[in-house]
């Protein structure tokens, strides 16, 4: 072989090898690009766009037994995780108070009974000899008041109110002698001023309403009180009226009522299961006071769960009775579950100024062990495409109202404006600008740098 044969060939394999490392730095996938420089690929695929919500599980049936009647446990059958039949005896009550209870409503039975029969008797005299004198003193108070004050009355007010006046005066003159000092406010003599003119104006007020009686409204009041001692004399003499002996025999209505309610406290005492189910606490000790109406046993139908969701006011229009969701329990992070919305609240709740509203999401079957109140991390779908082109959220760059991606290929990085449709939390779907395949930037780390075959694309640390 001639040299210039040997020089052609050399230099032949010297740019076979040049173009074999380009491309080697400048292939379709993520190792091409320089260290510290993150790439995605633009795949097709489906976009489930979502509410995302927490909240905690919850039986279909869940019931809190409590005893009906304030008493001392005696005695409980059943502990937790108990499986029960419906009427199987769960827990007793001490009987001692509810038995004095219903002693007491029999007593007061007995009195509405006596206090019927004598409104059914009238007014005693007594009773019309107490209304008569009554009726006479306030005619006698209303003739007084009429009259106005005595010059005895006037001439005593008048000396108080002079009297606070001179030492007002005098408290005053003490005061004027030491103004110039500083700090006067603390001294005694300004606080003797102080009180002494307090003193004054209540004399003063005193005086004048003294003067000023009888005024229209203590005349009123006067002539009110006769009108009154008037009317309740005419009322004792027409008694009993057909009213108050309603009212009499509806009191002994309510007594009877009560004594039943006794009654069936007692017999209330012992605590019975409502349904078959399992018991999923117990809240009580024997020896326990327990408060009437406060849950002691809670009892659920296992059978089936739902999960009670709490989203934000901000939110809660996307969702929608029917939608699909995602649910995972903190018990099995690994496990997703199937569920859909049934049930949504029109009323919110309110907490720390934030409005949220709870959502009722029925579980699909599921083998997993689940249980009451376990922790519930959820997505609501509220939209779902397939076949989109789909690339993630980090890609995407803003300049103005533009999205724009960099686009990772054979030349280099170049940059490409995008048209972007829906998104959920990690990807965005893209409806113009990309196809399959192509190559984007997702992150530069400050410092990267990238050289292509016609350029080079220095990381600027996004």
């Amino acid at each position: 072989m001639s040299k210039k044969s040997i020089v052609i060939t050399v230099i032949i394999l010297g740019v076979a090898a040049l173009i074999l490392v380009g491309f080697q730095l400048m292939g379709g996938n993520q190792a091409t690009a320089a260290e510290g420089i993150q790439t995605a690929v633009v795949e097709r695929g489906t976009l489930r766009v979502g509410v995302d919500a927490t909240g905690s599980v919850a039986p279909e049936t869940r019931l809190e037994l409590s005893f009906k009647s304030a008493g001392r446990v005696a005695e409980i059958m059943v502990e937790e995780g108990d499986q029960v039949e419906a009427g199987e005896v769960l827990a007793r009550l001490e009987t001692a108070e509810l038995e004095q209870a219903l002693i007491q409503a029999q007593a007061n039975l007995a009195i509405s009974e006596a206090q019927l029969a004598q409104t059914e008797d009238g007014p005693s005299a007594e009773d019309l000899a107490s209304a008569r004198a009554a009726l006479e003193s306030a005619l006698a108070n209303y003739e007084e008041i009429k009259a106005g004050p005595s010059q005895e009355d006037i001439t005593v007010a008048k000396a108080e109110m002079e009297k606070a006046r001179i030492a007002l005066e005098k408290a005053q003159a003490d005061y004027d002698k030491i103004s110039w000092q500083a700090g006067i406010g603390a001294t005694l003599e300004a606080k003797a001023l102080q009180q002494a003119s307090v003193d004054y104006e209540r004399a003063r007020a005193q005086y004048e309403l003294t003067v000023a009686h009888p005024t229209d409204s203590e005349l009123k009041q006067a002539a009110a009180q006769v009108a009154q001692a008037r009317a309740t004399l005419a009322a004792l003499e027409e008694k009993p009226t057909p009213e108050e002996l309603a009212i009499a025999r509806a009191q002994v209505t309510q007594a009877r009522a009560a004594l039943t309610q006794a009654r069936l406290n007692l017999e209330e005492a012992t605590l019975t299961a409502p349904f078959a189910g399992t018991v999923a606490d117990v809240n009580i000790e024997v020896g326990q006071m327990v408060n009437s109406g406060t849950p002691v046993i809670i009892l659920t139908d296992p059978a089936s769960y739902h999960v009670d969701l709490y989203i934000d006011e901000t939110e809660i229009g996307q969702v929608r009775v029917g939608q699909p969701v995602v649910i995972t329990l903190d018990a099995f992070p690994d496990e997703e579950i199937e569920g859909e919305v049934t049930a949504i609240k029109s009323i919110g709740t309110v907490s720390g100024g934030i409005v949220t509203y709870e959502v009722r999401v029925e579980i699909a079957p599921t083998e997993l062990p689940i249980r009451s109140d376990m922790t519930a991390s959820a997505t609501v779908v509220v939209e779902e495409k397939e076949n989109v082109l789909l690339i993630p959220n980090r890609a995407i760059r803003h300049e103005g109202n533009e999205e724009y991606v960099e686009v990772l290929d054979g030349t280099g990085v170049r940059r490409v404006a995008i048209a972007i449709g829906a998104s959920n939390d990690t990807v965005t779907e893209v409806t113009a600008g990309l196809e399959e395949g192509d190559v984007v930037v997702t992150n530069v780390v400050r410092g990267a740098e990238f050289r292509g075959a016609m350029g080079m694309f220095r990381g600027r640390g996004k």
